[in-house]
């Protein structure tokens, strides 16, 4: 390998530099969300402890803090005094937005932000800054967790090489930024791997399909003799306001689970492009709705964006920035909506939980194996409080009642 580097350099003499790793005092920020695993984290910091290994440094100090803005601005605070001349900050959730806890945690310890997200995949979600002017600091995607090579490792060996490093670098890196096909990539996800075996040649999907699964089946009993899903909302049915703003998403296809006056309820959605199911056992509780949608989905989903038919606040926005979230190579495969730190609703459930998912019985749905699953869990933040609100009683219905939907 050396000797053909050699000849490259000789052959194209001016276009290739060769450049020598530098020595660097790393420090690293985990941040930690209520039932974050000590185990994730130690694993996270040990990978990348062996990725700066790897490239001549060393990971010099780690600060772990709560996942939000001030916690990062302290454990940053603390690292600078510590001699850290690289600050990495490995986030609890998914940076899809300026306005998340990663750069805002930045920006309140007295940095700027760079850049926000890179064309490179996996390693889209990256962040890059500053801090005290020139201390580099980078706000790592999940993928940063695994030693496949990923965008990450494009960023920090130029950091790590003394190259400079701007937002238009980062966007040159869009060229070839597709790592699904290189060495390294393929021995991380070798379980998907299809086709012929004895081509070796792994086949991965371009994006994941994620499917929409709208609960339409309860019977609305603190409502009395209304059917609160069949409520005016800006002049139309709530339920098909609801299924409407799920169709302008980005959901591969969209299922619609009737059960109480499904016949009414269905016929307030004619026109819609959606697959209307029936469950007949709608009274056992929102498990059987759940597991009748589940069960009827396509083979070949890889994951279900559960929404609610009585949530008129949610927007096709929120929608897809729950899908956006959604990465099982960057290990983010439940999907959760926040609104000033409470979590909300839809969920986004990776095809994993399925069988889970089945196995539910009761009025629950697939909430409570939330905890189980703190280790794949990506809260997304929301910039809107809809997520949070639904109708469950008659006030609500008539506050909401003909009204125009605004966010309050």
């Amino acid at each position: 390998m050396v000797e053909q580097a050699e000849a490259l350099l000789k052959t194209f003499a001016g276009l290739i530099q060769l450049v020598p790793f530098q020595s660097k005092a790393v420090g690293l920020v985990q941040t930690q969300l209520a039932g974050t695993r000590v185990k994730l984290l130690d694993r996270a910091r040990n990978t990348l402890r062996a990725r700066l290994e790897s490239c001549g440094s060393r990971l010099h100090s780690e600060s772990r803090c709560a996942h939000d803005p001030a916690g990062i601005a302290d454990s940053l605070q603390q690292l600078l005094t510590a001699g850290c001349d690289l600050l990495l900050i490995a986030g609890a959730s998914a940076t899809t937005d300026r306005r998340d806890v990663l750069p805002m945690g930045i920006e309140s310890a007295g940095g700027v932000v760079e850049r926000l997200g890179m064309p490179v995949d996996p390693g889209n979600l990256l962040v890059m800054g500053r801090c005290h002017g020139d201390v580099p600091v980078l706000g790592l995607p999940g993928c940063a967790r695994s030693p496949a090579i990923n965008g990450l490792d494009f960023v920090l060996q130029r950091l790590l090489a003394g190259l400079p490093l701007s937002a238009e670098e980062i966007g040159r890196m869009g060229g070839g930024g597709l790592l699904k096909g290189v060495p390294g990539f393929r021995s991380y996800r070798t379980d998907v791997e299809q086709g012929d075996p004895a081509s070796k040649e792994p086949v991965y999907p371009a994006a994941p399909r994620i499917a929409a699964l709208v609960l339409a089946a309860g019977s609305s009993d603190r409502m009395g003799e209304q059917n609160k899903l069949l409520l005016s909302v800006s002049g139309k049915p709530m339920v098909r306001q609801v299924v409407e703003q799920v169709l302008a998403s980005q959901a591969d296809s969209v299922s619609v689970v009737l059960g109480h006056e499904a016949e009414l309820v269905g016929k307030s959605l004619a026109g819609l492009d959606v697959h209307l199911l029936e469950n007949q056992s709608y009274r056992e509780g929102l498990s059987s709705t759940l597991r009748a949608g589940i069960k009827a989905l396509p083979n070949d989903v890889d994951g279900v964006l559960v929404c609610l038919a009585d949530m008129p606040w949610v927007n096709s926005s929120d929608l897809n920035r729950l899908i956006a979230g959604y990465s099982e190579l960057d290990g983010r495969l439940v999907c959760v909506p926040t609104w000033q730190g409470k979590r909300g609703n839809p969920v986004l459930w990776g095809k994993r939980f399925f069988d889970e998912i089945m196995a539910l019985r009761g009025d629950q749905g697939a909430r409570k194996l939330i905890e189980r699953h703190n280790d794949v869990l990506c809260e997304v933040p929301m910039s809107q409080s809809g997520v949070l609100r639904d109708i469950d009683n008659q006030e609500e219905a008539r506050l909401l009642a003909d009204s125009v939907l605004k966010d309050g």
